[in-house]
This record gives C-alpha cells, structure tokens and sequence, in this order.
C-alpha cells in the first residue's frame, strides 16, 4: 500500500511500520509528494512532486526498490492510468489524456484536452464542471 506523508511511504497490506520510497528534493522546492497512483506492473507507481513554486510541480514516476525518481515533465495534479495506454491528469483547468508507454515509462505521443473545464476539490480529485 502506497500513501502520502509528505513524501510518499510504503506499508504492508498486513501491517508493519512505513518506509518512504520517495524522498523530497527540497532544492526544487518541493515540499510534499502525494496522490500516489500503482502502474499495472506493481512496482511502478506515478506520484505528483509539488513545490513552493507551482510551476515547479511535476508528475513523477517512482518504483519500489529505490526512492531515485523520474520527472514526466508534466505539471499536474496526479495520474491515472488507463487500460488504453493513456495517462489521464489535470494540468491547470484541462483534463489531459496522454498516451504513456509502460515498458519504457515514458510518453508515446502527445497530449489531448478531454475536458477543458475542470477544478480540483479540496483534499480529493477533479470534477468537471
């Protein structure tokens, strides 16, 4: 199980103490990971890495194992990924859907607006307006 604690921590479905499996670059600014989000492999997961400087705030890609990440270069509030092969996320007000190559773990293509009016709810995900 993946949760968010300020960074992004690691715990058992059967219990037992957390351990972080990302840790803050907190010379970018950052200050909290969150919204944790498994790939279909199980070992890789995507995470929003947030700054101080919103512009700053990055999607990220992690895996367990180590707490080395990968920026994705988007700046968005969490990922899902979808059967499609498509990463779906908000970046400002737009609700983007990107096709991500999960061998590689990277973007096949570019991203498309699904919904161009979209908010985020406080402390939940976004809703379309």
């Amino acid at each position: 199980i993946l949760f968010s604690d300020g960074e992004i921590k690691q715990v058992s479905a059967s219990g037992g103490s957390a351990r972080s499996v990302t840790v803050l670059d907190e010379e970018a600014g950052e200050f909290r990971h969150g919204r944790p989000q498994f790939l279909p492999d199980g070992r890789r997961f995507l995470f929003s890495a947030i700054s101080r400087d919103s512009s700053r705030s990055t999607l990220r890609l992690g895996q367990l194992g180590t707490t080395e990440t990968r920026s994705l270069g988007e700046n968005s509030s969490g990922a899902v990924y979808l059967n499609s092969g498509h990463l779906m996320y908000v970046a400002g007000q737009r609700l983007m859907a990107r096709p991500f190559d999960l061998a590689t773990g990277t973007w096949a293509g570019e991203a498309v607006a699904v919904s161009e009016r979209v908010w985020q709810q406080v402390g939940g995900g976004p809703a379309a307006v």
